[in-house]
Formats: structure tokens, C-alpha cells, sequence
């Protein structure tokens, strides 16, 4: 049985967004390890909210960021409904794993505060 060529090319737009979204939600996690978190950056979002807590009320960051992406699934499923929600679960699910793997690899950058 052959597979029409549409379906072929459907399954591999599928795959390269969910590919793209991997690697957009680990350089995230990175950008968010070696320069938001250790200059006390609260850009907003769940990442600032979570600068916010842990430098506040000593909250582990993994802890808050992955409470608030599954309020925010929550959220996209209501909303939004199923299908677009599928995107959102994976990355409620990547990015605090990418945040906690990449909070092992140091990076020695010199932050100065020249006031």
C-alpha cells in the first residue's frame, strides 16, 4: 500500500515543527540557566516568576516552572481544545527537563555591576 504524497509531506511538517520546538525549548532552557536566572532577570513570564520566588522565598525554579506550564496546560486545553494543545504538552513537558539538565553545566561569565 503506498502512502500519498500529501500525507508524507504533512507527517514531515509535523515532524520538523516538533523537531524546531525541541530545539527552540532547549536554547530557552540554556538562555534561561547562564543569564536569566544568575543576573536576577525577571523578564516576565513563568520564567521571571520564577527568578521572582526563588531569590524570594527560596522556591526551586524547576518546582515553579513546572507548576505554572501545567496551569497554563490546563488553560490551553480549555480554551483551546486538543488539538491545539498538543504543542504546549510537549513543551510543558521538554522545557523543565531542559531547565534542569542544562542547570548542571556551568558557565563562568563575569557580571559586573558598573554604577
Amino acid at each position: 500500500m503506498k502512502i500519498p504524497e500529501k500525507v508524507k509531506k504533512s507527517r514531515m511538517s509535523t515532524i520538523h515543527r516538533y523537531l524546531q520546538l525541541t530545539l527552540s525549548l532547549f536554547i530557552l532552557a540554556l538562555l534561561y540557566n547562564f543569564f536569566i536566572q544568575p543576573a536576577y532577570i525577571t523578564s516576565g513570564g513563568v520564567n521571571g516568576i520564577a527568578v521572582l520566588l526563588k531569590y524570594n522565598f527560596k522556591i526551586p525554579p524547576l518546582l515553579t516552572i513546572s507548576l505554572l506550564l501545567g496551569i497554563l496546560l490546563i488553560v490551553s486545553f480549555i480554551f483551546l481544545g486538543k488539538e491545539k494543545t498538543k504543542g504546549t504538552l510537549v513543551a510543558t513537558i521538554l522545557y523543565p527537563l531542559f531547565v534542569y539538565l542544562t542547570s548542571y553545566i556551568k558557565l563562568d561569565l563575569i557580571m559586573e555591576d558598573y554604577q
